[in-house]
């Protein structure tokens, strides 16, 4: 009850985090999940980094993935997370075989969303050809 009545913004965009990905309590109307989120929502987060925001942007895809609905965030903050770029990394392996694709003409589209409303990231296929409806 503590962390979500007194906890500082990392500290529970972290927690928010940690509870969504591992599924602890998610289940529920009064559930951790919910309640942390729903402190954070209330929260000023003028002062989130990049990174932060990133990971709340995340926290709501994974929930929503998960079937856990989650309220949306203030205008203020939407803007926010709709001005910032998710964190993807290539790596060096995934790099080639995109190159290898693109020379054999299968055009295709890197990291997309599953969904239509949400940036790429970690939630997102490394390839997609929608056209042949393939998927990697």
């Amino acid at each position: 009850q503590w962390l979500v009545n007194e906890g500082n913004l990392q500290v529970v965009a972290n927690c928010v985090w940690a509870v969504t990905v591992t599924g602890f309590d998610s289940k529920g109307s009064n559930n951790l999940q919910t309640r942390l989120w729903d402190h954070l929502m209330e929260m000023d987060v003028r002062s989130l980094s990049d990174q932060a925001l990133n990971q709340i942007m995340y926290t709501k895809a994974v929930a929503r993935a998960e079937g856990v609905t989650l309220k949306d965030p203030p205008t203020e903050l939407q803007m926010r997370l709709g001005r910032i770029q998710p964190l993807i990394q290539s790596s060096k392996r995934q790099t080639a075989v995109i190159t290898q694709l693109h020379e054999l003409c299968f055009d295709h589209d890197v990291e997309v969303s599953p969904f239509e409303d949400t940036p790429g990231g970690m939630l997102a296929i490394d390839m997609a050809c929608k056209e042949r409806m393939v998927a990697i």
